[in-house]
Parts: C-alpha cells; sequence; structure tokens
C-alpha cells in the first residue's frame, strides 16, 4: 500500500474486503476526530450573527452611517454563507445512491462558491452605496 498519511485519510466503509490502514494506536498520539454534527455550533453562530445584523442595520440607518450598515451587509452575507454551509453539511453526509453515486459530498464545494458570491454582492453593495454618497 505505500506510505499513508495518517491523518489526512478520508474514512470510507470496508465492507466485503479487509485491509488495515497501518494505524499505529501506540504510537503515543492521540487521534482526533472533529465531531460528526455540527448542527448546535452552526445554529448558535446564525442566531448570534442575526441578532447582530439586525442591530447594525437598526442603528446604521437611525444613525445614517455608512460604516455600520456596511457591516450590517457584511454579516448578512456571514449569515448566509453560514446556513448554506449547514445545508451543504446536512447534504454531505447523505448516503450515495443510484443517481448520485458519490452522494452530496459536492455540495460543501458549492457551498464555499455560494459564499463567495454572497460577500462578492454584499461588497458591491457595501461600493456603490460609497459611490452614491460621494456624490
Amino acid at each position: 500500500m505505500g506510505s499513508h498519511d495518517h491523518h489526512g485519510h478520508h474514512h470510507h466503509d470496508h465492507a466485503g474486503h479487509g485491509h488495515d490502514h497501518g494505524h499505529d494506536h501506540g504510537s503515543g498520539h492521540a487521534h482526533v476526530h472533529a465531531p460528526a454534527n455540527f448542527g448546535t455550533a452552526f445554529a448558535i453562530g446564525i442566531s448570534l450573527n442575526t441578532a447582530l445584523v439586525v442591530a447594525e442595520a437598526i442603528y446604521g440607518y437611525i444613525g445614517n452611517s455608512t460604516a455600520l450598515l456596511a457591516d450590517a451587509g457584511h454579516n448578512l452575507s456571514d449569515v448566509l454563507g453560514l446556513v448554506v454551509a449547514w445545508c451543504a453539511s446536512i447534504a454531505a453526509r447523505r448516503a450515495p445512491s443510484g443517481r448520485f453515486t458519490y452522494g452530496f459530498r459536492a455540495s460543501t464545494i458549492l457551498a464555499a462558491l455560494a459564499n463567495a458570491v454572497f460577500l462578492l454582492v454584499a461588497t458591491g453593495a457595501i461600493g456603490w452605496e460609497a459611490i452614491l454618497r460621494l456624490r
């Protein structure tokens, strides 16, 4: 099998065939894995960021503050990115099917692309508003 990167491997099903990845669990270091579900972390992050967006938007509007409104727009794109990432993490755990032979693992890459688009749209809106105010 050649050399194997112990920490960079992907988990896959070994049903029907047996082979060993050569894990040396007696090597004196812990093999730690992230939790299988980040639902609570996503929910807390989305809730806190949404409250921040609402507060910044309200006070930015009241105070006619471009800085607060711009930050509210940026944080809104963060909230949308978190929602899309949460949905993608759920979809990525779905089992493969006859039509989707790799499952929905690519959804995480599409979520990253969507997050980049959200940031570009927010940046464009902030830039547009700044140009209008400079006039």
